[in-house]
């Protein structure tokens, strides 16, 4: 069962992609925390959130 104070996700893909602009900016925050130590892994998970959040359906109304 979900923690009630949490909202939840309005993105159910695979890769959750980022619905709201504070979602967003803990992803580029984490890109660029994978960049500085190096890990490959992090980094192509959170740009495959960041890129594929075009086409995710949570977001069809988004600009």
């Amino acid at each position: 069962m979900a923690d009630p104070t949490t909202p939840a996700r309005r993105c159910h893909c695979v890769i959750a992609h980022p619905t709201t602009d504070a979602e967003r900016a803990e992803i580029v925050d984490a890109i660029t925390e994978a960049r500085r130590i190096n890990d490959s892994r992090g980094l192509l998970i959170n740009l495959a959130r960041l890129t594929g959040a075009r086409t995710c359906p949570a977001n069809a109304r988004r600009p």
